[in-house]
C-alpha cells in the first residue's frame, strides 16, 4: 500500500510538473528566508560546558614573586566558595596559565595562574552547569585591584584564535600604544554586551635607568662607550669571572657592588671608569643618567609593529559583538585590521571543494563520501542512473519506484542512528556497575553530546528533506529536462510505436486507451518492474 501511495504522488507530480518545481523552488527560498531572519546565525564550534577554567593574573612589569603570592591567594580566598562545584584548585605562581599561553608573557614573576577544575559532567546538578559558575566567579573577581585578572573557560577542538580579534598596526609604538588603550577604553566603557575578557599584548614595562654617553668629553677622556657599558653592567648586574667548583657541582663566581653602593644614583656617579691609560675618570664626567618608560614584548606582522587586542563572546555571537566593537571604533583611522573565529572558514570550504572534486577511488574522493550522510549521495546517483535508463522510454515513475526501497532504507538506518546522539544518550561500557547495571551503562547525560548533538539534528533534518527530493523533485527534474531535450531534437524522451520493444532491452510504451498518458508494452526479459507511466506528452 505504502508502495502504491508513492506511485499515486509521483504520478501526481510528474503531471502537475509546473506546480512541483514551484513548490520545490518556493519551499528552498523560503527556508533561506526564515533561517536568515531567525535562525541562530552560524558558528564555527559548539559552545559546551567547560572541564576546566584558568584565572590568569598580571601584574605590571617588575612586580616581585612575594606580591603576585598575594595576589594568587585573595583570588583564592574569592573561589572559596565555589568549592562544592570545583574538584581541585591549583595555584602557578610564576607563570601564566594554558588558556593564556599566547597573551603576553607566559612567565615571570609578575604572573600568576589559578586552575579551576570543575566537577564530571555527570555529577554536576543540571540546573547549575559550569559555564554558569565561570560566569558567577568572573563577577566576584572584577575588582580586585593592583593587576589585571582574566577568567577564560577551557577551550577544546582545534585551535581558532580569540573571538574578536582586533590587530593594530603601524610604525611608531608610542602611538601603537596610545590607540591601543584608546581603543580598550572605546571598548569597555560602556561594556560592549557579550564582551568578556578584553586584553592586549602590549606588556606595560617597568620604567629604564639609561646612562646618556657624553661622547665628545668620553673621546676627550679616552674612554669609549663600550667600557662605560660592561663596567655599569658589572657593577650592577655582575659579572661573570669563574667557576668554583666542589665534587660534581659547579658555582659561578660573579662580582658586582655591593647593594649599600648600587642602590642611589649618586652612588653610581662615584663610580671611577679607566680609561685607555689607565687613569680612573669619575662616571659624572663622562654622561647623565635619565629616566625613560621601558618598552615590553614588541610583536610584528610583514614587518610591521602590531599590538593585538583580543576578547571572547559569552551568551552572544562573536559575529554580533564584532559589529557593536567596529561600530565603536571607527573614529581609530583605517590602520587596523578586524577578525574573528570564523576567519578560517574560507580556507575550510576550499579544502571540501577539493575533496569533492577528487575521483572517488582517490584519497580525497573518499574523505567526501564519508560527508555525505548516510551515503545519500550515493542513493541519488543511484536514483538518476535508473531514471535515465527508463526515462527514455517513459517509464518514470517505476524508475523511483524501483529505488524507492534502497533509499528509505539509507535515510531511516542513519536517522535512526542519530537519535541517541541528538538527545544526548550513550552507552558506558568501561565503568559499569553490576548492581545497576541498566542505571550505569545508558547514560542520558552524555559530556560528548555537547559536540555532536547539533550536527546530528542538522542531519536528521537534511536527511529527511533531502530523501523527500530524491523520490520526488529529482524524478520530475530529469523528467522536464528529458522533454525539454527531445523538444529541441537533442534526444531526450520519443514516443514508439504501439508493441515496439526498445533497442536496449527494456519496455517501450504507447499512448494510452484514454489518451492521458503512456502505458507499458510487454515486459522485457530482464525482468524490469513495470506498471503504469507518468502522464502529460513528451
Amino acid at each position: 500500500m505504502f508502495i502504491r501511495g508513492y506511485r499515486r504522488l509521483l504520478a501526481a507530480s510528474l503531471r502537475r510538473w509546473p506546480v512541483t518545481i514551484a513548490l520545490a523552488v518556493l519551499l528552498l527560498v523560503g527556508l533561506a528566508e526564515v533561517y536568515a531572519k531567525r535562525g541562530n546565525g552560524f558558528e564555527l564550534l559548539p559552545d559546551f560546558d567547560p572541564r576546566r577554567a584558568y584565572i590568569n593574573i598580571r601584574s605590571p612589569q617588575g612586580t616581585n614573586l612575594r606580591e603576585s603570592d598575594r595576589l594568587a591567594r585573595i583570588v583564592e580566598r574569592r573561589v572559596e566558595p565555589f568549592r562544592a562545584d570545583l574538584k581541585h584548585v591549583i595555584t602557578n605562581v610564576g607563570s601564566a596559565g594554558e588558556g593564556f599561553a599566547l597573551v603576553g608573557s607566559a612567565s615571570g614573576p609578575h604572573v600568576a595562574n589559578v586552575t579551576l577544575l570543575f566537577l564530571d559532567y555527570q555529577d554536576r546538578p543540571e540546573d547549575r552547569p559550569s559555564a554558569k559558575v565561570v560566569e558567577e566567579i568572573r563577577r566576584v573577581l572584577a575588582d580586585i585591584p593592583g593587576a589585571e585578572i582574566k577568567l577564560e573557560k577551557e577551550k577544546e577542538g582545534p585551535p581558532t584564535g580569540a573571538p574578536v580579534t582586533l590587530r593594530i598596526s603601524g610604525k611608531d609604538f608610542r602611538e601603537l600604544e596610545r590607540l591601543a588603550e584608546r581603543a580598550k577604553r572605546l571598548i569597555s566603557d560602556p561594556p560592549v554586551p557579550g564582551l568578556v575578557n578584553l586584553r592586549s599584548d602590549l606588556e606595560a614595562a617597568g620604567p629604564e635607568l639609561v646612562f646618556k654617553v657624553d661622547r665628545r668629553r668620553a673621546m676627550l677622556l679616552g674612554v669609549n662607550t663600550r667600557i662605560i657599558g660592561n663596567f655599569l653592567k658589572m657593577a650592577v648586574f655582575g659579572t661573570e669571572v669563574s667557576t668554583f667548583r666542589e665534587f660534581n657541582d659547579e658555582y659561578d663566581i660573579t662580582i658586582r657592588l655591593p647593594l649599600s653602593r648600587r642602590r642611589r644614583i649618586e652612588d653610581l656617579f662615584s663610580l671611577r671608569v679607566p680609561n685607555r691609560q689607565g687613569k680612573a675618570v669619575p662616571l659624572s664626567s663622562l654622561g647623565e643618567f635619565d629616566y625613560r618608560p621601558g618598552f615590553g614584548t614588541i610583536h610584528r606582522i610583514n614587518q610591521k609593529r602590531v599590538v593585538t587586542i583580543t576578547a571572547d563572546a559569552e551568551g552572544r555571537r562573536s559575529e554580533e559583538v564584532l559589529k557593536d566593537v567596529q561600530a565603536r571604533l571607527d573614529p581609530l583611522g583605517d590602520n587596523r585590521l578586524w577578525e574573528d573565529d570564523i576567519r578560517d572558514w574560507p580556507a575550510f570550504c576550499r579544502a571540501l571543494m577539493a575533496a569533492a572534486s577528487g575521483p572517488e577511488d582517490s584519497p580525497a574522493g573518499r574523505v567526501w563520501q564519508l560527508l555525505r550522510p548516510g551515503w545519500l549521495g550515493r542513493r541519488q546517483a543511484d536514483a538518476r542512473a535508473a531514471i535515465e535508463r527508463v526515462a527514455r522510454d517513459g517509464l518514470a515513475t517505476d524508475a523511483g519506484v524501483t529505488r524507492l526501497r534502497p533509499v528509505l532504507l539509507t535515510a531511516t538506518t542513519t536517522i535512526l542512528g542519530l537519535i541517541p546522539m541528538a538527545v544526548g544518550v550513550s552507552l558506558e561500557i568501561h565503568d559499569v556497575d553490576p548492581a545497576n547495571f541498566w542505571g550505569t551503562i545508558i547514560n542520558t547525560r552524555s559530556e560528548s553530546s555537547q559536540w555532536w548533538s547539533s550536527m546530528a539534528i542538522a542531519v536528521i533534518f537534511g536527511l529527511a528533506f533531502a530523501t523527500l527530493l530524491t523520490l520526488v523533485v529529482v524524478p520530475t527534474l530529469y523528467t522536464v529536462l528529458y522533454r525539454a531535450a527531445a523538444r529541441f531534437g537533442l534526444g531526450g524522451l520519443r514516443r514508439p510505436a504501439p508493441g515496439d520493444n526498445g533497442a536496449n532491452g527494456l519496455p517501450t510504451v504507447a499512448p494510452a486507451a484514454d489518451g492521458a498518458g503512456f502505458q507499458a508494452g510487454p515486459p522485457a526479459s530482464d525482468g524490469w518492474p513495470h506498471g503504469p507511466t507518468q502522464d502529460g506528452r513528451p
